[in-house]
């Protein structure tokens, strides 16, 4: 029947559009990244050296300004992966490992990259580490601190006062 061909073409021809739109966004995630984080390396490696003391002596107010460009710069680099990241997850080329990770360490780097946050929006991050938990478990440390970060992000984001909490517990072999 003419109608079911057409309907068909019609369909293939909607699949074609859709796989072209994903080939075309895929492509532009992966430019707009690489054109965002040669600007933002190269701030990344400026403040370094000016953190560092090399040629350069700052004063304590000076400092801490640069320590906070060097930490939204990273805070930059960060979101520019995680939408790659997101770009292979619809896509299915996301693969994760499993590697022995300390909890300890990671709520570690989590508190680093989100302290910022907190200090800006005046807000209290409270971290609780259960004590029993293992000193390795396994998992894959990248996407967990993806995760961790986002959800923390977001807490900070839509935080006003008071504070945000992070807990770490241990329960019939679960985290």
């Amino acid at each position: 029947s003419d109608e079911l061909r057409a309907s068909r073409d019609e369909a293939l021809e909607a699949q074609q559009l859709a796989q072209e739109s994903s080939r075309l966004k895929s492509e532009f995630l992966s430019t707009m990244s690489h054109e965002l984080r040669t600007p933002l390396n190269a701030i990344e490696g400026f403040t370094s050296i000016m953190l560092g003391g090399m040629g350069i002596e700052l004063s304590p107010k000076a400092e801490k300004m640069v320590q906070r460009i060097s930490a939204n710069s990273s805070r930059l680099l960060d979101l520019i992966n995680d939408f790659l990241d997101l770009s292979r997850i619809e896509s299915g080329r996301l693969e994760l490992v499993s590697e022995p990770i300390s909890p300890r360490e990671l709520v570690q780097t989590w508190q680093q990259s989100v302290g910022v946050l907190a200090e800006e929006k005046q807000v209290e991050f409270v971290v609780n580490v259960d004590d029993n938990l293992p000193d390795k478990i396994n998992g894959d440390e990248d996407a967990l601190t993806k995760i961790g970060i986002n959800l923390l992000s977001n807490a900070f984001k839509f935080t006003h006062e008071g504070s945000v909490t992070l807990s770490l517990t241990y329960l019939d072999d679960e985290w």
